[in-house]
């Protein structure tokens, strides 16, 4: 049943974290979140003598504060005069929402048409050179605000004895393009190919005309780049051998990384959107259970040869790791045992080792080390470790700083508290699904880390014109839901128990039920001291001690013995949780005092806000 309950969480979790998946890359792009302003593009270029561009942005303002929307250049930009070096003339604003309209030219000369008072102003002293724009001295109001623009482009264009070639850059530093059309119209039929710089462009062509469609992330390369049959055109020619050639091997590999780009896309959009299938599939080959009969109660110790902590290692909650209850059951276990004396007085514990014993294996070794490493010696040369004087010197090692002692002190609680044994676990669990799934998880993570090292340094996204924020959404949610799972969810789950070990695991499970229900208790109740703290020591092993105490009184059993197990549970429970928080601030605050500390193109620019 609790296998079940964990097979249909993680399944709904993984459908939540799938469903997160598609959101993010197909309805709402996260990179749009808090954002105060994006807007849509067009721009349509007539490839002829004199190059005509248009552009028609249409702003969508979020936020509040702004002043300007503009569209800015990296090269001169001229009002109606033409200069002697590659430059755009601005022809006219032909849309503007009923806005003042402004242009500062290269050299820093504003032109407009002002009804505003202060529009005029605002241009002069805040617009920057080669920038047109729309302005309301008043803010714009969230909303969107149309401007449309007519240039006339004199770019420097590669000429060879059979192709020129043109590499016209529309924007680089711009808010998010959330639509990006471009229409390239070619009247004369000159084109020979056509390289968009839109990011996930698709193209198609409708008479004379290419349309290149697509959207551009903000400060992403945004342009278009022609190798065309020479024609008579104005702009700033330069020879160039083997245009055709070299614009060719410039662009190597463009369409050949976007095929690559396309079917990783898909197969990572497919991987998130299947990984509950995958996962539910990977669980029936590699974790579910062969069936056993075993009762849904069992009134006695399934297997007394357990140490306790290997009960709360392998049958409690995950068969990988222990947890504090590994500890407290072991100390108890001593008790039972004689091996140690547990003496309570003011509140505070005093855990006395009163005989060596040969038959300790490790991890019951390493609990009688912990007594001797921060226990002193009493009269009778005995080890007693005092929790209050435990306590007392975490203060002082936190008060004067001693760093290293803290450190030893967390070790030990991390080993004893946080137990896990490999060759334990391996011994009666196969975990070659959740090594497996640990792989797959891991490659998917050095995946997402290469990818952004790779664009980081080759600026892949920009040189082949594709979105690397998909990859980086499915490879994180992924790597998420192997963390969610190895994180969260026992490892039993993807293992399966071997020989007869499942059978144990049901038989505690079995157990733990009977311990955790009054009824059966009452039922069951021995008179025998010896099986109370055998069932004592084992329910703080799995984790239900208190239902123990809890039946012993509801039936008034007032057993001295039991009473004194009962109490050191409870006060090791709160003391060595207040030892280990402790510590592990003090470590923290010690650790924190101080510390020491397609690139080419004729263009460039793009909108604004201000």
């Amino acid at each position: 049943m609790e296998e079940r309950k964990h097979l249909l969480l993680a399944l709904i979790l993984f459908f939540i974290t799938s469903f997160i998946g598609f959101y993010l890359t197909k309805v709402s792009d996260l990179r749009l979140w808090g954002s105060k302003i994006s807007a849509d593009y067009e721009a349509e270029i007539k490839l002829q003598r004199e190059i005509e561009l248009k552009e028609t942005y249409l702003y969508n303002v979020k936020g509040d504060g702004f002043r300007m929307l503009f569209r800015s250049w990296r090269v001169p930009l001229t009002y109606k005069v033409n200069l002697n070096v590659p430059f755009v003339k601005l022809k006219g604003v032909l849309e503007t929402d009923g806005y003042d309209w402004y242009v500062k030219d290269f050299s820093g000369k504003v032109y407009g048409d002002f009804s505003e008072k202060g529009s005029k102003k605002l241009a002069k002293t805040l617009a920057g050179k080669n920038e047109v724009g729309i302005v309301e001295p008043n803010f714009f109001k969230p909303g969107r605000y149309a401007l449309e623009l007519s240039y006339a482009v004199y770019p420097p264009v590669e000429v060879g004895r059979d192709f020129f070639h043109l590499n016209l850059k529309l924007a680089d530093r711009h808010p998010f393009y959330e639509k990006v059309k471009i229409k390239v119209d070619d009247p004369k039929g000159v084109i020979e190919e056509i390289y968009p710089h839109v990011t996930n462009w698709k193209l198609k062509k409708k008479g004379s005309s290419y349309i290149i469609t697509g959207f551009s992330p903000s400060n992403e390369n945004l342009g278009v780049e022609l190798l065309f049959r020479p024609i008579s055109m104005w702009g700033f020619p330069k020879k160039i051998p083997e245009v055709k050639e070299k614009t060719e091997k410039a662009n190597g590999g463009f369409f050949l990384f976007r095929f690559v780009y396309s079917v990783l896309n898909d197969l990572l959009f497919a991987s998130v959107l299947l990984y509950p299938l995958f996962f539910y599939l990977l669980y029936l080959k590699f974790g579910r259970e062969k069936e056993f009969v075993v009762p849904s109660f069992l009134s006695y110790v399934p297997n007394p040869e357990r140490k306790p902590y290997q009960v709360n290692l392998l049958f409690s909650e995950d068969a990988a790791f222990a947890d504090e209850n590994a500890f407290y059951s072991t100390i108890l276990d001593f008790m039972r045992r004689g091996i140690v004396e547990v003496k309570e007085e003011f509140g505070s514990l005093a855990i006395k080792l009163v005989r060596e014993d040969e038959n300790l294996d490790d991890y019951e070794s390493s609990v009688i080390n912990f007594i001797k490493a921060y226990g002193l010696r009493d009269s009778d040369g005995k080890f007693v470790l005092d929790l209050n004087s435990l306590k007392n010197r975490i203060e002082w090692w936190k008060n004067e700083r001693k760093v290293e002692e803290l450190k030893g002190l967390k070790e030990w609680f991390d080993k004893l508290m946080n137990y896990s044994n490999a060759l334990l676990t391996d011994k009666v669990l196969d975990r070659t699904g959740l090594n497996l799934l640990t792989l797959i998880s891991f490659g998917f993570f050095t995946l997402l880390i290469l990818l952004i090292i790779a664009n980081k340094i080759f600026h892949l996204s920009s040189r082949f014109c594709v979105d690397f924020y998909p990859l980086y959404v499915y490879l994180a949610i992924l790597t998420l839901n192997g963390t969610i799972f190895l994180l969260g969810f026992p490892s039993q789950l993807l293992g399966r128990w071997k020989e007869n070990y499942y059978r144990e695991k049901l038989m505690w499970d079995a157990f733990k039920n009977f311990l955790s229900d009054f009824a059966a208790i009452k039922k069951y109740a021995p008179k025998d001291v010896s099986v109370w703290k055998e069932w004592l020591v084992y329910g703080t092993a799995l984790g239900v001690a208190d239902k123990v105490e809890k039946a012993l009184k509801e039936l008034s059993i007032n057993i001295p013995e039991i009473q004194h197990l009962s109490s050191t549970r409870h006060v090791m429970s709160s003391s060595f949780s207040e030892c280990h928080s402790t510590t592990s601030s003090a470590l923290s605050s010690s650790s924190s005092s101080g510390s020491f500390g397609s690139s080419g193109g004729f263009g460039g620019g793009g909108a604004g806000a201000r």
